[in-house]
C-alpha cells in the first residue's frame, strides 16, 4: 500500500520531536518506547503537522508503522507530550477528561 506521505520519511529509526535538542520530551519518548518495544525498529513514515502547539493545534506529528499484515497509526500530541499541565485540572494525566 502506498501512503500519500511515503516522500516525507524519515531518515532515523525513529520520529524525531520538535525542539528535542534542549528540551525533554517524556510524553513523546514514552509513545516512541512503546512503538519500538511492540515493531523494534522498524521501516516507518513521520510526518510533522505544523502549526503546532504554538498556534493551538495539538497535532504535532502521526507516524505510520508497515506491521506486516495491517498498518499501524500514532499520532503524537492529543496527550501530554513535553510536559504535565497541572493547570488544567480538567484533564488526568493521562490525557483524559475528568
Amino acid at each position: 500500500m502506498r501512503l500519500p506521505w511515503n516522500r516525507h520519511r524519515s531518515a532515523s529509526a525513529e520520529p524525531v520531536p520538535p525542539e528535542a535538542t534542549e528540551e525533554h520530551v517524556p510524553g513523546w519518548d514514552a509513545i516512541t518506547a512503546a512503538m519500538l518495544a511492540l515493531h523494534g525498529a522498524p521501516e516507518k513514515r513521520h510526518v510533522a503537522f505544523p502549526p503546532g502547539v504554538a498556534f493551538g493545534s495539538p497535532l504535532q506529528g502521526a507516524s505510520v508503522f508497515d506491521a506486516g499484515d495491517h498498518w499501524h497509526y500514532v499520532s503524537y500530541g492529543l496527550s501530554e507530550l513535553f510536559a504535565p499541565a497541572p493547570d488544567d485540572t480538567r484533564t488526568s494525566q493521562d490525557g483524559a477528561s475528568s
